[in-house]
């Protein structure tokens, strides 16, 4: 083609110049930074928080303020919430995907063992050692939520605990430990915040 003539079609762009790198299309509705201070911390030891319930809550909290982030760098702002013990586990790892990252939490910290060591804590009476102290009930509740089954000695475990703590709201509503149901329990450990707290 001589340098005079116009070419009748445009020249052929290659792919990678066109195409937006996948980072380009990520908008978080927060940094990183600010995500990673307000979600919910894992270290595999406290008793609030299982780890299939950590994952639920995390995969959500991905979704809703960073949506669209690039899986490693999902994986590197999950890594940041972790701390004792999950992330020492976590740390012997390489993950190419958050579904790897997510599976070997709930394959290290089973529903069985958290079972045994809540059952453990509320018979020493130390489950609420770390809890808030106005919050006690709420603190309960979330334990009770993460238990596989709502049955009545679940829930008679869980008022224990809490009789154990403090008996005088036990006493107000004249509750009797071994009589306590499923769906009482959500009821009763409001009330034992709002009592415990006067």
């Amino acid at each position: 083609m001589r340098d005079n003539q116009v070419p009748t079609t445009p020249p052929v762009i290659p792919e990678q110049a066109t195409s937006k790198p996948a980072a380009a299309e990520y908008h978080p509705r927060v940094s990183c930074e600010t995500f990673s201070a307000q979600a919910t911390k894992f270290s595999g030891t406290e008793l609030y928080m299982l780890a299939v319930s950590w994952v639920k809550k995390n995969k959500c909290k991905f979704d809703v303020y960073l949506p669209g982030m690039p899986e490693q760098m999902r994986i590197n702002a999950a890594y940041q919430l972790l701390m004792g013990d999950a992330k020492t586990i976590v740390r012997q790892h390489i993950f190419d995907t958050m579904s790897d990252f997510y599976t070997i939490l709930s394959d290290t910290f089973l529903q069985s063992e958290y079972k045994a060591k809540l059952f453990e804590a509320i018979c020493s009476g130390s489950i609420f050692k770390y809890a808030p102290k106005h919050a006690l009930g709420t603190y309960a509740l979330a334990v009770y939520k993460n238990l596989d089954q709502a049955t009545p000695t679940n829930a008679a475990q869980i008022a224990r605990a809490l009789f154990n703590e403090n008996y005088l709201p036990f006493i107000i509503m004249e509750i009797v430990l071994v009589k306590v149901l499923p769906q009482e329990d959500k009821g009763l450990c409001h009330y034992f915040d709002h009592a415990n707290n006067l």
